[in-house]
């Protein structure tokens, strides 16, 4: 009798990690990395699959020897899955920032705006060779704040791995904060799915691999 689905989570985020958890009780984590700031694509969406749709490629090449090792053992299915995530506002891209003073650009511009948070993502049957790549969109506001309160969040937060130079997990609990009574909470409002702004868009994500398997 075949055991179940052996799944791999090629990604190096520990929010996805986490949230990838609340779905599947056991998987590997591989680490996948491509040179990001190298890919082009018409817009934010399309760049989302692009860039997911690579690192699946690359740990596939990377991995080929391990992966034909575990489709020898006693599992179903193996599944992998990818996923990048991209700030976005008028088709403008916000990666991580690259230090204190990007961060503090990057929020001045996002300051009083409705921006896209959109995750692309694919999941590969390595057996059945079936790869679905799907993308979701949910939107954030961050609040019109003023240059101090700015340049308070930019030196002073959890900021620069997170692409946009914030995590919307992360607000009114930063262990960093002013004074006793001042945590940083620059976002206003969302809609959408809220795990897709963390980084996995579970509910869609789960759809995605029951009709894959």
């Amino acid at each position: 009798m075949k055991e179940k689905n052996y799944y791999i989570l090629a990604s190096q985020s520990p929010r996805r990690r986490e949230l990838l958890k609340k779905i599947i009780d056991k998987f590997d984590v591989w680490i996948s990395s491509i040179d990001e700031d190298s890919i082009i694509a018409d817009n934010p969406a399309e760049l989302s699959i692009k860039l997911a749709n690579l690192k699946m490629d690359e740990v596939l090449k990377t991995n080929k020897d391990l992966l034909e090792k575990i489709a020898n053992e006693n599992f179903r299915e193996i599944i992998i899955i990818t996923a990048d995530t991209i700030v976005s506002l008028s088709n403008k891209i916000y990666s991580k920032p690259k230090d204190r003073e990007e961060a503090y650009k990057m929020i001045k511009e996002l300051s009083g705006k409705i921006h896209d948070v959109i995750t692309g993502y694919c999941v590969y049957a390595v057996k059945s060779n079936k790869r679905i790549c799907e993308y979701e969109i949910s939107q954030v506001k961050i609040k019109a704040l003023s240059d101090s309160a700015i340049r308070d969040y930019a030196e002073h937060s959890d900021c620069l791995d997170k692409a946009g130079a914030y995590a919307i997990q992360d607000m009114l609990r930063y262990s960093e904060k002013i004074n006793k009574n001042k945590f940083f909470d620059i976002v206003e409002n969302y809609s959408g799915s809220f795990s897709n702004i963390v980084g996995l868009p579970l509910e869609k994500l789960e759809k995605t691999l029951k009709n894959l398997i």
